[in-house]
């Protein structure tokens, strides 16, 4: 675990409240495992006080990845960031996902920034056949960067099935399970 200053690569605006940045790590030796995530320093003074975690979205040869609503005080001001401002970033931490190889198939379950983790685990899972179960609130709230075969579902029924997404999954899960996941 280390402290990295580094700058934004990339910035972009999901939805209204969600964002996706990069930021370059071309020269550090920063890693990361899958379900791990990174504590942020959003600006040089003690102001916010406290570190952001954020999940590894995912991560590319010289690029971190990470997503996130705006909840607070903090990730507003995150969101405010342009490309080019640097942040201070704390990681990789934790244990992240354990990845055995006995199954064929995986499926995700996850709604709005619940998602966030998932496109970095469907990298490290890429010899196997993915289902990734989405939902939210209404389609304006959706988060399906980087999922592969998508199941959405919306509260407000206004994409894919209506209801939430355990109750999508339990009724596509008779036809999952025979499938010989």
């Amino acid at each position: 675990m280390k402290n990295y200053p580094l700058k934004i690569r990339s910035k972009r605006k999901i939805n209204e409240k969600t964002f996706l940045f990069g930021f370059d790590i071309s020269g550090a030796d920063f890693t990361a495992k899958a379900g791990q995530f990174v504590n942020v320093k959003i600006n040089k003074t003690n102001y916010p006080l406290l570190r952001r975690p954020f999940s590894v979205s995912n991560i590319s040869e010289d690029e971190l990845f990470i997503m996130f609503d705006i909840r607070g005080e903090g990730t507003e001001m995150l969101s405010q960031k342009e490309t080019g401002d640097e942040v201070e970033i704390l990681g990789a931490l934790g244990n992240g996902f354990r990845i055995e190889d006995t199954f064929d198939t995986a499926v995700f379950i996850a709604g709005g920034i619940g998602s966030a983790p998932f496109p970095f685990l469907s990298y490290a899972l890429k010899s196997k056949e993915i289902f990734s179960f989405v939902g939210a609130g209404a389609e304006s709230d959706l988060i399906t960067e980087g999922l592969p075969n998508l199941q959405i579902s919306t509260d407000d029924g206004s994409r894919g099935f209506k209801g939430n997404v355990v109750e999508h999954f339990a009724s596509e899960y008779s036809e999952l399970k025979n499938r010989d996941l």
